[in-house]
Formats: structure tokens, sequence, C-alpha cells
């Protein structure tokens, strides 16, 4: 029995390492698949499709060889054409975590913080622009005002220049029967 048993035990874990291998192979396969389907739709100017390829071989197959590949290509991708900076930068940091050489990891920091800088710089920019429709929007609050206290003065000006000709006519009448008054009197 014991014998039995141990050609058992034997046997599943010589199957568990074929399945592992088998495994191993499968996932390189596929891998290769997606990749080269992602070239196939780069070459034909489909980025958005190509990049869900890429993204699909470094999120589901990163022990394959193609790994690295799939996340440069998805950091260049969204970096240009397809203009999603901070997509880019994630993916640029995940290769950056990689094995590169020297050169490379340089050149890949350098990027990184290029993107951090242009990230800085776009948020100064919406802050700035945040600011000018405010203060375009108390511009244009002032206008109304000013306009609603320039069409008030006017009213005003054209009140008082009626109350003006109305005292300008009282007088002549007060001077008229002041006139008059001085006739009758002896």
């Amino acid at each position: 029995m014991d014998k039995l048993n141990l050609v058992l035990i034997a046997m599943l874990v010589v199957c568990s390492g074929c399945s592992s291998s088998s495994s191993d192979e499968n996932s390189e396969r596929r891998a290769e698949e997606h990749i080269t389907l992602a070239r196939a739709l780069e070459s034909d100017a489909r980025w958005s499709e190509a990049v869900r390829e890429y993204v699909i071989v470094a999120e589901h197959y990163p022990r394959t060889s193609h790994y690295q590949t799939a996340v440069r290509k998805v950091a260049i991708l969204y970096s240009h054409p397809l203009a999603n900076d901070s997509a880019s930068l994630q993916w640029l940091r995940v290769y950056a975590g990689l094995p590169l050489s020297e050169e490379t990891r340089d050149n890949v920091e350098a990027q990184i913080r290029l993107f951090e800088r242009l990230d800085g710089l776009i948020q100064l920019i919406a802050l700035r622009d945040s600011t000018v429709d405010s203060l375009a929007t108390v511009v244009k609050d002032q206008q109304a005002r000013l306009v609603t206290k320039s069409r008030e003065i006017k009213d005003i000006e054209l009140e008082l220049s009626l109350t003006r000709q109305e005292l300008e006519k009282l007088r002549e009448i007060d001077i008229e029967v002041g006139r008059e008054k001085e006739k009758e009197q002896p």
C-alpha cells in the first residue's frame, strides 16, 4: 500500500510539473498571438485596438517573454498617438520597474520626470484657466452692474432735468404772481 501511495504521489508530482510546463507554453503562445495581433493593428493605425491587445499581454501574461515589450508598447502608444499622458506615465512606471539596461532605465526615468513635469504644468494651466474664467465672470457681473448703474444715472439725470424744468416753470409762475400782486396793491 505504501508503494502504491508513493507511485501515485510521484505521478502527481510529475503531472503537475508537466501541467505547469504546459501552462507556461500555453501562456507564451497566447501572449505571442496577442502581440502579433497588436502589431498588425498598430501597422493599420488602429491604435486603441493595438493598445488593448498589448494591455492584455501586460495584465494577463506577466511571466512571458512578451511582457516587457507589451508594457513598453502600451506606454509608447498611450503617449503618442493616443495622447493619454497619465496612462502613459502609469505604464512607464511599470516599465521602469522591470530589469532594464542602465541606458534604457535612464531614458525611462527621464521620460517619467518629463511626464510628471508636464502633469504639473497641465495642472497649473487648468488653475490659470479656472482663474481666468472666474475673473471673466466677475468682469461680466461688473459690466452688468455698470450698465444698470448707468441706466439709473440716466434716469436720475432725466428726472432731475424734468424737475429743473418744473422748478423753472414754478419760478416763472411765482414771478408772474408776484408781479400781479404788486399791480393790485395801490
